[in-house]
């Protein structure tokens, strides 16, 4: 029966088709008679008949008989379902079997089911007949069955392709060249793994087996008979010239064709690869009459070798771009190390007695580590991108906070080098979007990074705007970020993205970094659903693009460029928690001894007992020997490791926690720690505001309040701080107790025009100032040493009044200093959006009735705290300094009626006087918040004015004495 589905099939299947086509063509031709059309014709003759009859009973007016003798007509002819006489103007004059019901119109009828036929009277028109008869075939969609021309194509077509296959397949036994092989023959010819094909002189397919027949995904039995030429054979060295078969050489030569590749393109797209061996078979004259081809698949062992080759190259790019990376690690990583250990060596050895080098070599130390540490980050990223393990935290967030912020950040690199740096936004942004802000701004932060690198004249724009998606809670943030520095070529643009790669090799040891930073930001912008790219010319600057796709609601409110570009008003300080505890004892457990100690020092600072141990083992006896509260246990040591020591603390019934400390910073660890008996974990290096927040809370203490300066140093915490934290306090009182006499130097500099002079003083005050915490002043002294460079007066006149008001910040006398410098300085301007105030007397401001508000200030303003103990003595200084400059913005904000910033200005005085127990300043402080909401100007200046005073009667003596809370009277809002 296999045949019957193969070429017999074909053959009874063609046959049947052409029998079909004689019999439609003699029907056109009327050659063959139409039972539809011969009813339509006899009905036609028959409507007539009754026409005619009805006339001639309408010329009578004889209407009842020509009725009784539509009744019988239609009663005694099955075909005719109803019939009806109408006039002309439409009136039905007769009709049965409810006729009217069933007549339709014509158009929507199916042809022969209904006729009409006019009446005249007189060969005048009269009338109409209606018959409606039963239809040809039933009114169903299959209707088109019933038809004889359609049963007649279903019976021809159904016997006549049985009848031709079973002639057919008898017949063609005797002709299939393939029978004349012997069943056991063909039966070994299928088991042989390569293809077999015979062919004949005409390159038709006399036989094959069966592995040729899988090759080509098709039957042997239905290949025979067709030609090997229909095949889609190509040169098996992938040359495009015209393919000269091997057979074809074996049939034209009469010689054998061994060992010649070729190769079959199949209808997937794929390609099968053979060897193939071609036999002619001869005739008596010693022609080939036909070939055998045998054909060996050895597609799977060509794409070994070119997976090899390959891999073999992908290995040698690895390795070549892993020399580069290596090297250019060895110097990343050795140049903040040899600074570390230069620096640390130099003030082990004691090389400098000087405090203010002291101060700037620790500086030093730290900004080195923290490059050091941001090396490693960064291979840390590279090596969760690469591992597909990007953690994705979308949070509701303002992009132009994040934009400015990064701006704000890299602004001092920028000044540095003498750029401009600004942002531009380019329409509308919405106020809020929902993406992951450490992710942005690590992308922002490595494109203007590398934008400030990479540019030695003009500066970097940071370019906004947003698109709206088309349905609506979704949009795209881009940022362009443009310089005008060295540039690239095509060529740099296209690698740029890679891991480890650089525009040129000599980038390295020009600008340095590690070639990973462009390659974490696309892959993160990739996560959020964006990219990044890239347009250069040499010598004429870049333009990265960066893409972001983020979630947006309804109804978020959308900002203007004007408001996107006004700079903010920058946060007080804030406030850091120091912690006290008492009587607890900590297992500290590191191979490395300068671990130990550094934690050491830090949890002896806070009055915690610590015991140490290099190892898993001795911490497991001294444990057991003295006991512990708490421990902080490294991973990886000699002689016994964290996990094991751990495990045997656990088992030995200790049920304290026990903190693993690991180098290792690769999120999904913690699973692992946790299995192992770990309570929790923390990175190295250690985080110390972090440990001290989590032991405090593990074993409990007494929060103290320490004020934190923008660089993230903290204030001296009472009679335990460090030598070094005093000698660092005393520079800096030695600095702003010279400030008066610089900037008096400054401003005779200025006017006697000796820019020179201007741009060394500038210089002093922006290193010193930088090494000692004192940012804003850094900020403006880099600024106008770079336009006294470029001997720019107009804007470093400009900048002269921001610098004295950040100056009278850090210390009073530059308050009376200003009065006496000279006049000209009256007519400069700070700019609008400067976070920096200029001095005011409060005092001289116009006060307002005093029957709107009043405050009783005592004599002594004392806190309900005992200040007289440590570490509140230092706290109150601080916090007085910083009380100064807060007042100063006050008073500026007052002037400019800016409520916002007298919102954050008194709510940092209030949480801040309340934290020291001074009510009265946390009061007043309060009244401030509350008139800023209701622009109450005169209010405000009327607390302003009684929290000066209040500030002038602070008590800051240190002798005990009982708190002394004096009432505020007659407040009224």
């Amino acid at each position: 029966m296999s045949r019957i589905f193969g070429t017999t099939a074909r053959l009874a299947f063609g046959l049947t088709c052409i029998q079909l086509s004689l019999l439609t063509t003699a029907s056109l031709f009327k050659l063959m008679p139409d039972p539809d059309a011969a009813v339509m014709q006899s009905r036609a003759m028959l409507v007539e008949t009754i026409a005619t009859r009805t006339s001639v009973f309408i010329t009578r007016s004889d209407i009842k008989l020509m009725a009784l003798e539509l009744d019988l007509l239609v009663e005694r002819n099955e075909q005719i379902s109803s019939a009806a006489v109408l006039s002309n103007n439409g009136d039905v004059l007769f009709e049965n079997r409810d006729h009217s019901a069933l007549w339709v119109d014509q158009s929507e009828t199916v042809a022969g089911s209904q006729l009409s036929v006019p009446i005249f009277e007189q060969n005048a028109p009269w009338g109409v007949v209606q018959v409606r008869f039963e239809p040809l075939t039933p009114d169903v969609w299959y209707g088109f069955v019933y038809k004889p021309s359609t049963q007649l194509i279903a019976y021809v077509l159904l016997f006549g392709f049985i009848g031709f296959a079973l002639y057919l397949n008898r017949m063609l036994k005797q002709l299939n060249p393939s029978d004349a092989i012997p069943d056991r023959v063909r039966a070994t010819l299928n088991t042989m793994a390569e293809g077999l094909l015979v062919i004949d002189g005409k390159q038709n397919i006399v036989l094959a087996n069966d592995a040729f027949a899988e090759i080509v995904t098709d039957r042997a039995e239905s290949l025979v008979g067709k030609s090997i030429k229909n095949f889609n054979w190509a040169n098996g060295d992938d040359t495009e010239s015209p393919v000269l078969t091997p057979w074809q050489n074996a049939l034209d030569h009469s010689e054998s064709q061994t060992g010649m590749v070729i190769r079959l393109q199949c209808d997937d797209g794929s390609h099968k690869t053979f060897i193939t061996n071609s036999s002619p078979v001869l005739n008596e004259k010693d022609k080939a009459s036909g070939v055998l081809i045998s054909f060996d698949d050895i597609t799977e062992l060509e794409e070994k070798e070119v997976e090899l080759r390959k891999s073999k190259e992908l290995a040698d790019q690895a390795n070549r771009a892993k020399s580069d990376f290596l090297a250019n690690m060895s110097h990343e990583i050795r140049t903040p190390m040899n600074a570390i250990i230069g620096f640390t060596q130099v003030l082990k050895r004691g090389y400098s007695n000087n405090p203010e080098q002291n101060s700037k070599y620790l500086d030093t130390i730290a900004s080195s580590s923290e490059h050091l540490l941001s090396l490693i980050n960064d291979i840390l990223d590279l090596s969760k991108v690469e591992a597909n393990k990007i953690e994705i935290n979308q949070v509701n967030c303002g992009i132009h906070t994040i934009a400015r912020e990064v701006l704000e950040i890299l602004q001092v690199k920028a000044d540095e080098k003498g750029l401009y740096l600004q942002l531009e936004p380019d329409g509308p942004l919405p106020n809020l979007v929902g993406t992951d802000p450490a992710r942005v701004r690590q992308i922002l932060t490595n494109l203007v990074g590398n934008a400030i690198k990479f540019t030695e004249q003009g500066g970097i724009s940071v370019v906004t705007s947003f698109q709206n998606n088309q349905s609506g809670d979704s949009g795209t943030v881009i940022f362009k970020v443009k310089d005008t520095g060295i540039g690239m070529t095509a060529e740099q643009c296209e690698r740029i993205f890679n891991p480890f790669e650089q525009a040129e090799a000599s980038t390295h040891s020009q600008f340095g970094g590690t070639g990973l930073g462009l390659t974490i930001s696309k892959k993160f912008a990739n996560a959020l659903g964006g990219d990044i790219t890239v347009s250069s010319q040499t010598g004429l600057g870049s333009c990265f693009e960066v893409t972001l796709e983020c979630s947006v609601s309804a109804d978020v409110e959308f900002l203007s460029p004007e408001q996107i570009g006004e700079s903010e008003p920058k946060k007080a300080e804030s406030l850091s928690e120091q912690w006290h505890f008492s009587g607890a004892q900590v297992l500290i457990v590191d191979d490395g001894e300068e671990n130990r100690e550094l934690l050491k020092v830090v949890l002896e600072a806070v009055d915690i007992t610590c015991i140490t141990a290099e190892n898993g083992s001795i911490a497991c006896e001294k444990l057991s020997e003295h006991g512990a509260d708490l421990v902080l246990m490294d991973i990886n040591m000699p002689v016994m490791d964290g996990y094991t020591a751990v495990k045997s603390m656990r088992e030995s019934g200790f049920e304290a926690p026990v903190v693993a400390l690991t180098a290792n910073a690769m999120k999904g660890e913690e699973h692992k720690y946790a299995e192992a008996g770990f309570t929790d974990w923390m990175t190295k290096p250690i985080d110390i505001n972090k440990l001290t927040s989590y032991l405090a809370d593990k074993l409990g203490a007494d929060k103290l309040i320490n004020p934190i300066n923008e660089a993230g140093n903290l204030s001296s915490s009472g009679s335990d701080t460090h030598e070094l934290s005093s000698s660092i306090e005393q520079i800096k009182q030695q600095f702003i107790e010279k400030l008066p006499e610089r900037l008096a130097e400054l401003d005779a500099d200025w006017h006697s025009k000796n820019i020179k002079a201007v741009g060394d003083t500038s210089h002093w005050l922006k290193g010193t100032s930088s090494s000692l915490g004192f940012e804003d002043i850094a900020r403006i002294a880099a600024k106008i040493e770079n336009f006294s460079k470029e001997n720019n007066l107009s804007a470093l006149e400009k900048s002269l009044a921001p610098l004295y008001s950040a100056c009278a910040a850090e210390n009073q006398r530059c308050d009376h200093l200003l009065t006496s410098l000279n006049d000209s300085l009256s007519n400069v301007e700070s700019p609008p959006n400067s976070a920096y105030a200029e001095p005011s007397d409060i005092d001289s401001k116009e006060k307002p009735d005093d029957s709107q508000i009043h405050y009783e200030v005592p004599d002594v303003v004392r806190s309900r705290l005992d200040l007289s103990k440590a570490p509140y003595p230092k706290i109150l200084e601080s916090f007085i300094a910083k009380m100064d400059f807060e007042m100063t913005k006050i008073t500026l904000a007052v002037d400019r009626k800016d409520t916002k910033a007298l919102r954050d200005s008194a709510e940092w005085l209030k949480g801040a006087a309340g934290s020291l127990g001074l009510d009265l300043i946390a009061d007043a402080a309060l009244d401030i918040e509350t008139f800023a909401k209701t622009s109450e100007l005169s209010k405000i200046q009327t607390a302003l004015n009684a929290i000066t005073l209040m500030r002038e009667r602070i008590d800051q003596h240190k002798e005990e004495s009982p708190p002394i809370v004096a009432p505020i009277d007659a407040r009224a809002s």
